[in-house]
Parts: structure tokens; sequence; C-alpha cells
């Protein structure tokens, strides 16, 4: 699977699936296994987007003169 391909709208139903696939409990141990890595790999792709994505979400807000401006969103550890 090329993950760099990978939207992060496809991550995300990929992994819903991968998840539904364990919950079922009729994979065999191996396959579990197999699903389970895959998983991970995506969730680890998916959390580096947004990490990367992150510090560059602008936010558009309203000073108290009401004009606006353009401020860097970053979220708070």
């Amino acid at each position: 699977m090329d993950l760099s391909k990978m939207s992060y709208e496809e991550g995300i139903r990929n992994l819903t699936n991968i998840i539904e696939n364990l919950e079922k409990g009729d994979l065999t141990l191996s396959e579990s296994l197999d699903n389970f890595k895959a998983g991970v790999e995506i969730y680890n792709y998916l959390n580096k987007m947004l990490n990367k994505v992150e510090g560059d979400i602008k936010i558009i807000l309203k000073d108290e003169n009401d004009d606006l401006f353009e401020d860097i969103f970053k979220l708070e550890d």
C-alpha cells in the first residue's frame, strides 16, 4: 500500500474498514496481525499529515473594531 498517494479521506476509510474487519472476529491470527500492522501504518501516516498542516491552518478573526485579520492557528500541547 503506497501511503504517499493516499488522501486523508481515503486513509480514514481504509482505517475504518480495518477496524470493522478486526471487530468481526472472523480473521485468522495472521490476518488479524496483518490488518493491525496496516492500521498502525495508516494511523501514523494520517497523524503525520495532521501534524504537518497544524501550524499552517489560517483562521479569519475579527478584532475589536470588526476588522478581519488572519492568524496562524496552533493547537496547544
